[in-house]
């Protein structure tokens, strides 16, 4: 409830999506494309809200930057920091550092954030089925390369929703296709 969020896509043949500090998701044309349904993609979008809302994003600056640095590009003291600052994230798309333990509450509370609504709370789970599939195909998605294996990840998200007793939802399967009809090349 802290931030408006604000989504954001990308017209560019890329698997992969990210976040930055107050609320920006991006996700790129490729990353949509590639999703099968509604509930993966809303997976996705509640894993990316919790980075933020948790400050993974922020904390992880503040752990590369010291504290002094960051208020001098709050008050503008500091242009040369801003820049550093601005290339890292475009550099790491804002995820790059999550750690383990973050990723893991990002996919738990993307379960939780579900269970509340009409999508199948295990949408994560599914696009990381899906990102498995792709692999096996010999496809390697930048998503790859910055997050845990997602064949670790399908066991914990499965007993997340099985342990909350969680209803199954909608994959919004048909809305989802004839959104992706909406989108730039299709």
């Amino acid at each position: 409830n802290a931030f408006d969020y604000q989504v954001k896509m990308i017209n560019r043949d890329i698997i992969h999506a990210f976040a930055t500090p107050g609320g920006c998701l991006y996700f790129y044309i490729g990353l949509i494309n590639l999703l099968d349904n509604g509930a993966q993609f809303a997976g996705i979008l509640s894993h990316m809200m919790i980075h933020v809302d948790r400050r993974h994003i922020t904390g992880n600056l503040e752990n590369k930057y010291d504290i002094d640095q960051l208020l001098s590009v709050i008050h503008g003291n500091n242009p040369g920091i801003l820049d550093e600052i601005t290339d890292y994230l475009i550099r790491e798309s804002g995820a790059a550092t999550f750690n383990h333990q973050q990723e893991y509450e990002a996919d738990e509370f993307a379960v939780r954030i579900l269970s509340d609504t009409d999508y199948e709370p295990r949408g994560i789970l599914y696009f990381y089925e899906k990102l498995n599939q792709s692999l096996q195909e010999g496809r390697h998605p930048e998503f790859s390369d910055i997050h845990p294996d997602p064949d670790n990840r399908l066991e914990f998200i499965e007993k997340i929703w099985e342990d909350m007793g969680s209803p199954e939802g909608d994959l919004f399967t048909n809305k989802y296709q004839n959104f992706k009809l909406l989108l730039p090349g299709n």
